[in-house]
């Protein structure tokens, strides 16, 4: 293995110090004082975001909890919620202390002092991560560049200490290509693009990684290599191109201030000049553009094997998560240049069809599908997507036989035949007769039920006004006129 230069170091001073030579001291601070050192403004997007590692938790005596740490970016103000990311909880910002004083909003790279409201302070611990809700998902692997001053090279599958801000962890080290490689955790993260990770042997620092990829897609080696070294150039025009072609379902930007160091709006702008790229700009998604190709057979073989089909984008959708509603649309809308389909009412049609046919005939077909589960028929969206309708056509055309008491709503997912449920009401009232009760566990055994519709059934004897229920023991009440 090549051994891995030496990391390079601008030396700004060496100064001697000692605490009994309060001279020597003086002479550190003017040092640090006066050096014309360059402070960072916010200017990358990650850098709008809040975060915070926390370094201490404490409690002030008649007051609360209370955290403290830097800002490693964002701002955070009095009265703010903050979400502790490894807890999944959102905790209120009571005040703010900078120097032992309150103040109403800090930045980047200030220190300070957060008074919270919301949790308790046995669940925080040092390394948490305060920031924004809705930004950052945790993952226990990590790509990430390492650089060394160390002249001792890793090992592949070395055990290693790592720090993130005030996180420290466990991992093990696979090398791709020195100096990419992945670290895999012995705990989820809440890492970013750019990220620098303190890498620790023995418990000696040995270097630092800085993190390129913080939510790690499983990519084979002749992907990954190239991926990690457009983000070590910052090359996000190349690493979207690269990402496309791996994912051809699709791949999603939703989660770029994380993954790239960007907002979603300058994600878009730079999807936009990529070629070849679908870009699903609502969504958030970038597909190759054989993708589109792909639905449009999918849809041709709907429609080849049920010509009956009454699709729309949002169902397609459904049936086939991965196409958005936006690529269904252009989907739909090539296949009606080809004289293939047609639209009616928002609703895709074979070009031949009349849609009022075809919705006169699904109240047949559907209470067909009732009637064949009997007593344990599948729930109205495995039945649309069964007869590739789209939900809204399937609930009007249940609604509809509802209405006509040809079947009968029991629950929020439970519509049975009145045929099939006339039956079992028989049964349980012989079975309410003979054993005197009637319980969950009674009606799985007699009638091979699952849990969901013995208490469907059960719940149903009671509106009915058949049985008391006593602590979900059934008896006899009132029992239906011959």
């Amino acid at each position: 293995m090549r051994r891995p230069k030496a990391l390079p170091l601008d030396i700004l001073g060496v100064l001697s110090c000692s605490v009994y030579d309060l001279e020597s001291i003086q002479a550190l601070k003017d040092f640090l004082s006066t050096y014309p050192f360059d402070k960072r403004q916010m200017g990358s997007d990650l850098e709008q975001l809040f975060r915070l590692y926390v370094d201490r938790v404490f409690v002030l005596p008649g007051r609360g909890v209370a955290v403290s740490g830097s800002v490693w970016g964002g701002v955070v103000q009095k009265g703010d919620q903050v979400f502790i990311a490894p807890l999944n909880q959102v905790a209120g910002v009571k005040t703010l202390h900078q120097h032992g004083q309150e103040v109403q909003k800090v930045g980047l790279h200030e220190r300070v002092a957060l008074q919270l409201q919301g949790v308790k302070a046995q669940d925080l611990k040092v390394g948490m991560l305060l920031t924004a809700k809705g930004y950052l998902r945790g993952f226990d692997r990590l790509d990430v560049q390492l650089s060394t001053y160390d002249k001792d090279p890793l090992r592949h599958n070395q055990s290693l200490g790592v720090q993130i801000g005030t996180h420290k962890l466990n991992a093990r080290l696979l090398i791709l290509e020195y100096p990419f490689a992945t670290l895999v955790l012995d705990a989820p993260v809440f890492a970013c693009y750019l990220d620098t990770a303190i890498i620790s042997v023995n418990q000696r620092v040995w270097g630092a990684a800085k993190i390129l990829n913080p939510i790690v897609d499983m990519l084979k080696k002749p992907v990954k290599l190239p991926l990690l070294k457009a983000l070590a150039q910052g090359d996000l025009k190349s690493a979207f191109s690269l990402l496309v072609r791996a994912h051809k379902k699709g791949f999603g930007l939703l989660s770029s201030m994380q993954r790239f160091g960007c907002t979603h709006q300058r994600a878009l702008e730079i999807a936009n000049t990529l070629e070849g790229v679908l870009v699903d700009s609502k969504d958030f998604v970038l597909y190759p553009s054989e993708t589109l190709k792909n639905v449009i057979y999918t849809l041709k073989n709907i429609y080849a094997q049920n010509p009956q089909a009454l699709l729309s984008p949002k169902s397609l959708s459904f049936k086939h998560s991965y196409i958005s509603p936006h690529l269904a649309n252009l989907a739909f809308d090539t296949l009606a240049k080809e004289g293939f389909l047609k639209q009616e009412r928002g609703l895709w049609l074979l070009a031949h069809q009349q849609l009022d046919k075809l919705q006169d005939k699904l109240q047949d077909k559907l209470y067909q599908l009732l009637l064949e589960g009997q007593l344990t028929p599948k729930a109205p969206y495995n039945l649309y997507d069964s007869l590739d309708i789209d939900r809204q056509v399937g609930d009007n055309a249940l609604k509809a036989l509802c209405q006509q008491k040809k079947v009968i709503r029991l629950c929020h997912n439970v519509f049975v035949a009145k045929s099939a449920l006339d039956k079992i009401l028989s049964v349980m009232l012989e079975i309410l007769h003979l054993s005197g009760y009637l319980d969950v566990q009674l009606i799985k055994d007699k009638l091979s039920l699952s849990r969901k519709y013995a208490i469907a059934y059960l719940e149903h004897l009671d509106k009915l006004g058949y049985t008391y229920n006593q602590e979900g023991r059934r008896t006899l009440k009132n029992p239906p006129q011959a």
